[in-house]
């Protein structure tokens, strides 16, 4: 029995609140005998090692049980903690279990993974047969939704969550007249949701109406859907009101059976109402009135868009089942909706624009001076300040009160006449800079608690750079409600490592949710990962040395990997430090360039499928980069992928803020989790996933940072990434042998 959490490492105490004596973590609540979480039995991920404690050492007895703590050490922290923590995440092989991997991996697969009751799948799932992990997930689904819960869910690639989050739900909707919200980050992710509802209809027998729908700009077919969403969303506003817009009209009763006649995606929907000369976008609303599912993206339930939504509907948010893919997305992209920035050269624009009455130049002119007069007495060489929310408000509205040609007014007055002078405009610019302005003027005045406010000039750049924005820094306050409100919600992503932390941060009741972590369905044999522990990126350790021996390390492995090989990087930056030391590199070098269009990402895929016969390549990207997600390596096409450094947000007065505000919202260790470790452990999971993406991949992954032996590192690391110990090789040994 271990005196330390087997998930976390912290350690153990007696609890006595149940009436009956048992051993409890601090952080992850009771625990059996052997260190293992009862409450959430999938976050043990293997046998954890007790061994004995050094000497030197205070004794906390209770029972027979002694507890041993290194004098002035926190026992977290401690080495015999963290060793104990890393042994128990690692799994060691000797060299000839290597070299029969298929062995090693059926000794680690669950047996009762292959005796599935094929009939709990329902009558809706659309197919003859069930992945492993997929009807566990399927089973908690379904109960999630009969009982009116939450489920944040884990799901690695490969088990099949569309399909086994949409069957049980759309059966329990149908039957009890509610709708089912399908939301994701991205419109590339809709086809896919289409083709399984198609198949569940067929497989059912079932009608089953749905509607497809993206933004109301991406579904215009006018010329002004070109333009900036600013100035796209302020223009179609306007010209549905006035009636100038020549497709606003209400859709007729026969477009919309013929819109729910068929599961048709958006595209198809587009096509029917410009046949008809209606907006398509109010076609799908007029639709979603009577459909089973909506497909849409995460705004329509989390942004201020959500009242207008659900009004728009007739759907009350307590008859509504939401399903949240990808949902690693869902915290940044509320906190990006409600964030916004004006730099100083778009204020001066507008003044210089702001046709028709010289008050408003002059109210603009000293929004200018105002904003400038802080920045020269209150920047330091940080280039960043923050402002107290309340007083720059109400110093922006005394601006307007003030007696000036034309006489006083108020801010939202003024924000009317900027909105009015841009749409008077006969020629909408690219870039309207009035509209922008009176954007970011509203926004001020929905400033809520745990927004910032504050100044910037980017690196090297002068005044004349100069920013004002404002940043959202607690999603929870958007979504929390939204949770709250609706039936039941299925959160679930590949990457959802910790559950917990994302039910925390998005507000959601402890009471209702559960959390659950499925293991991948991709044979473990498949994927060898290791752990290069003589490199790290910490700070005070960079150096031309260290890159020295970092690219070393890089090209010594990747020249025993068949094929391609991505190495990621913490940053730009460090990616060509390390870049300069590749000597002696047999594959052909690639470079991930900031900002890659859509057109360079295929011509890097296109390269890499090219090259890969030849020896392969040595892609050199960045974690949270165009190359490290988003892209689908299909076929195998990365063989190896090196993980270097650990990719932490570089200081900001924003980074600072959100550490302090989650500090005091979560407690210390909680809200140093989630506010800045977490962060960079996505980025690593995103990229070390990269690699396998079908069952007939192999791969291997280096983790080439010392510090990721850390306990408070290790443990976000899922069990199919926990890293492997080949006794008696060496990693390149180890590398060779695996292939």
């Amino acid at each position: 029995m271990g005196n330390f959490c087997g998930r976390c490492g912290s350690l153990l105490r007696w609890d006595f609140s149940s009436g009956d004596r048992r051993r409890k973590c601090p952080r992850c609540g009771p625990v059996d005998s052997e260190g293992k979480n009862i409450d959430n039995p999938r976050d043990n991920v293997g046998e954890r090692s007790s061994g004995r404690s050094p000497g030197n050492m205070n004794a906390i007895s209770g029972s027979g049980i002694t507890y041993k703590v290194r004098k002035g050490v926190s026992p977290r922290s401690s080495p015999y903690a963290s060793r104990s923590i890393y042994r128990s995440n690692t799994t060691t092989i000797k060299g000839p279990e290597l070299r029969s991997m298929n062995e090693w991996a059926s000794q680690k697969e669950d047996p009762s993974s292959m005796n599935k009751d094929w009939s709990r799948a329902g009558k809706m799932f659309p197919f003859e047969r069930i992945r492993p992990g997929q009807e566990e997930f399927l089973i908690d689904v379904r109960e999630t939704v009969d009982r009116g819960g939450f489920l944040l869910a884990n799901v690695p690639t490969g088990i099949g969550k569309t399909a086994a989050s949409l069957s049980p739900t759309i059966e329990h909707a149908i039957e009890n007249g509610m709708m089912v919200f399908f939301m994701t980050s991205k419109q590339s992710q809709h086809p896919i949701v289409i083709d399984t509802i198609r198949n569940l209809s067929k497989r059912s027998g079932k009608r089953i109406k749905t509607v497809d729908i993206v933004s109301k700009q991406s579904m215009c077919p006018r010329e002004i859907s070109r333009l900036p969403h600013t100035t796209f969303s302020f223009l179609c506003k306007q010209q549905s009101k006035d009636g100038s817009c020549p497709l606003y009209k209400q859709p007729p009763a026969s477009l919309i059976r013929e819109v729910l006649e068929d599961i048709n995606d958006v595209d198809r929907i587009g096509e029917l109402s410009i046949s008809r000369n209606i907006c398509p976008h109010r076609t799908a609303l007029e639709a979603a009135k009577e459909t089973d599912v909506l497909i849409c993206d995460f705004n329509y339930l989390f942004s201020d868009l959500k009242d207008t939504i659900l009004s728009g509907l007739g759907q009350e948010l307590s008859d509504s089942i939401l399903i949240v893919d990808e949902a690693h997305n869902l915290p940044d992209r509320i906190r990006g909706h409600q964030s916004k920035e004006l730099p100083l050269r778009v204020l001066e624009e507008a003044k210089e624009r702001a046709f028709g009455g010289k008050h408003i130049k002059h109210h603009l002119s000293r929004i200018i001076e105002m904003v400038l007069n802080i920045a020269r007495k209150e920047l330091g060489d940080e280039g960043e300040i923050e402002l107290d929310k309340r007083l720059f408000v109400s110093d922006i509205r005394a601006v307007f009160q003030e007696g000036s040609i034309g006489g006083s007014l108020d801010m939202e007055m003024f924000i009317e006449m900027l909105e009015d002078i841009s749409k008077k405009r006969r020629s909408p610019e690219e870039e309207d800079p009035l509209m922008m302005v009176a954007d970011f003027l509203d926004g001020l005045l929905s400033l809520k608690r745990s927004h910032i406010l504050y100044l910037k000039i980017p690196d090297g750049k002068g005044i004349d750079s100069l920013k004002i924005a404002f940043r959202n820094l607690d999603p929870g306050e958007i979504s929390g409600p939204t949770f709250k409100g609706c039936h039941s919600a299925i959160l679930m992503s590949g990457t959802l490592s910790p559950p917990s932390m994302f039910g925390d941060i998005l507000g959601m009741s402890k009471e209702r949710r559960i959390e659950r972590e499925y293991p991948s369905p991709f044979p473990r044999k498949n994927r060898l990962v290791l752990i290069e522990d003589k490199i790290t990126t910490a700070y005070k350790r960079r150096g031309a040395e260290m890159y020295r021996s970092t690219g070393e390390r890089i090209v010594s492995l990747a020249g025993r990997v068949p094929g391609n090989v991505a190495v990621f990087f913490p940053s730009y930056s460090i990616l060509h430090d390390v870049k300069e030391y590749l000597w002696g590199c047999p594959k052909h070098l690639i470079v991930e360039e900031r900002s890659m269009s859509r057109t360079e990402k295929e011509r890097v895929i296109t390269d890499l499928k090219r090259i890969k016969q030849s020896g392969g390549a040595l892609m050199l990207a960045v974690m949270g980069g165009s190359l490290s997600e988003g892209v689908d390596y299909k076929d195998n096409l990365l063989s190896g992928v090196i993980i270097v450094g650990l990719p932490f947000a570089p200081p900001s007065l924003e980074v600072q803020a959100l550490r302090s505000y989650f500090r005091t919202k979560f407690g210390y260790t909680l809200g140093e989790e989630y506010s800045y470790i977490y962060p960079a452990m996505n980025k690593i999971l995103q990229a070390a996933g990269r690699s396998i993406r079908s069952e007939s991949d192999r791969a291997v992954v280096v983790l080439m940072e010392e510090r990721l032996k850390q306990p408070r590192y290790l443990k976000f690391l899922p069990d199919d990434l926990r890293p492997v110990k080949v006794e008696g090789m060496t990693l390149e040994q180890a590398t060779s042998t695996f292939f």
